[in-house]
C-alpha cells in the first residue's frame, strides 16, 4: 500500500484539477469617486455658464464703457416689496424676498417704461430714499445708447 494518507490523495487529486481562469475584475467605482468626478464636470459647466453671463453683464455696466452707456434722470412711481412664507421650528413666517421698482424715463423724446428687482440686500438708506422720493425725478438710471430699454436703476451710495 502506498504511504500516502486518504486525505493527502485529495488534495493531490484537486491539485490536478484545471480550474477556468478568473475573470477580470471590473474597475468599482466608488461613491466618493462618482461624486468628485461631477461636482467637478457641474463646477466646469457652471463656471462657463456664468463666465458668459458675467461678460455680457460687464460689457453693458462698465461706467468706463460711457460711450455705449448715458445716464439720465427717471421717475420711480411703484415700489413694493415682493415677501415670501417661510417655515422655521416656531411656525410660518414672512420673509422679504426682494422689492419691485417700477420706473419711467424719457430718451429723445420718448418715454419708457421698467420694472427692476432690487435684492434684499439693497441697503436700508436706498431703500428709504426710494419711499420718501416717490413720484419725483430724482433717481438716475443708466441706459444702453444702440438700445434705450436696456436699463438699470443706479443706485446712489
Amino acid at each position: 500500500m502506498s504511504s500516502m494518507s486518504r486525505s493527502d490523495r485529495r488534495t493531490e487529486k484537486f491539485a490536478k484539477i484545471k480550474h477556468p481562469p478568473k475573470p477580470e475584475e471590473k474597475m468599482k467605482w466608488s461613491d466618493n469617486s462618482i461624486l468628485l468626478i461631477s461636482s467637478a464636470v457641474l463646477s466646469f459647466l457652471f463656471m462657463m455658464v456664468i463666465g458668459t453671463f458675467n461678460t455680457e453683464i460687464t460689457d453693458f455696466f462698465n461706467p468706463s464703457g460711457e460711450a455705449h452707456n448715458k445716464t439720465i434722470n427717471a421717475t420711480v412711481y411703484s415700489y413694493e416689496t415682493e415677501t415670501m412664507l417661510e417655515q422655521t421650528r416656531i411656525g410660518n413666517t414672512t420673509r422679504i424676498k426682494d422689492y419691485l421698482v417700477r420706473y419711467r424715463y424719457n430718451v429723445n423724446g420718448r418715454t419708457y417704461d421698467h420694472e427692476e428687482i432690487l435684492s434684499m440686500w439693497t441697503k436700508a438708506a436706498y431703500l428709504i430714499y426710494l419711499e420718501k422720493n416717490l413720484n419725483t425725478e430724482s433717481f438716475l438710471v443708466q441706459y444702453d445708447i444702440a438700445n434705450p430699454e436696456k436699463v438699470y436703476l443706479v443706485q446712489k451710495e
